[in-house]
């Protein structure tokens, strides 16, 4: 498959929702990261959430970069880390609204490679 082909496939919907997870991650990771230093620096308790949270995103980030580049493996990756995300989130209480705009984005998401699922190798 060449490039023209999967960029032709791909569609603009699907390239935007790509771009903002990942600038979406990507700065999780960083507000992640931030928050642990200052954690630590401070000697405060609780550490260790932003930095599984900041992992967590990292991982989501590699996900994204392998479903940009077509990859299946990458496509369970991100649903074994949208799953935990998920769960996490309900149980740590992130607001309902948020949790359901989140779920409607992920939804899209699935649909949109669903719908393209056989030009993922």
């Amino acid at each position: 498959m060449s490039l023209y082909e999967v960029k032709s496939k791909r569609g603009v919907l699907l390239s935007v929702l790509l771009v903002l997870l990942a600038i979406v991650q990507a700065w999780v990771i960083y507000r992640g990261l931030v928050v642990w230093n200052l954690l630590v620096s401070h000697g405060r308790d609780g550490w260790v959430l932003p930095l599984v949270g900041a992992a967590l995103a990292a991982l989501a980030l590699v996900a994204i970069v392998g479903v940009w580049f077509w990859r299946r493996w990458a496509v369970y990756l991100l649903a074994v880390v949208v799953v935990i995300g998920v769960v996490s989130d309900a149980w740590f209480g992130l607001a309902s609204f948020a949790l359901l705009i989140r779920l409607v984005l992920l939804g899209l998401l699935a649909w949109l490679i669903r719908s393209r699922w056989r030009s993922f190798r």
